[in-house]
């Protein structure tokens, strides 16, 4: 019995992933476009670049998840993103709008790869959105400095250094 070539395994593991990003990317349009698969070629041609973007961008085995805290941080997310919304929902409503918008620089305690996860998720939480990722720092645009930004996404790093290695 002899080893599989190194050469081979990861050609192997290249071409799972790839399948896997490109019926990810397909799913997602099939959702968009609510199952209409009549003019398919154009929207081929674009899933094929965005799972090779994504490979570029995010090779295979980059990162290692820990299942358990994956399982954590979904409802951590979805709850905080429930509440950011809502805050903005409020704030939109009130004749008086009370804002104070400024862009804050934190100092970030995470490995390169969940900072950029960090930075990716900061903007996806309603009233924020990281517009400068440093090598150890993250600027911030934030709708209201007298939210604890600085706490939250702090809290936030923390739980993706548990995310991923």
């Amino acid at each position: 019995m002899t080893a599989e070539p190194h050469n081979l395994s990861r050609w192997k593991t290249e071409a799972a992933s790839f399948t896997l990003r490109t019926a990810v990317f397909t799913a997602a349009w099939w959702i968009l476009a609510e199952g209409d698969v009549a003019d398919f070629a154009m929207p081929a041609a674009f899933i094929l670049c965005a799972a090779a973007s994504s490979r570029a961008l995010c090779p295979p085995r980059a990162w290692r998840w820990h299942p358990l805290a994956v399982a954590r941080f979904v409802p951590w997310f979805l709850w905080n993103s429930f509440l950011g919304g809502l805050d903005v929902a409020l704030r939109a409503f009130r004749p008086s709008m009370p804002l104070k918008p400024e862009i804050i620089e934190l100092d970030i305690e995470v490995p390169e790869k969940p900072a950029l996860l960090l930075a990716w998720i900061v903007s996806l939480l309603p009233g924020t959105a990281c517009v400068h990722l440093g090598e150890s720092t993250i600027r911030i645009h934030v709708l209201d400095t007298r939210v604890s930004t600085t706490e939250k996404t702090r809290d936030l790093g923390r739980r993706l250094r548990k995310l991923c290695d």
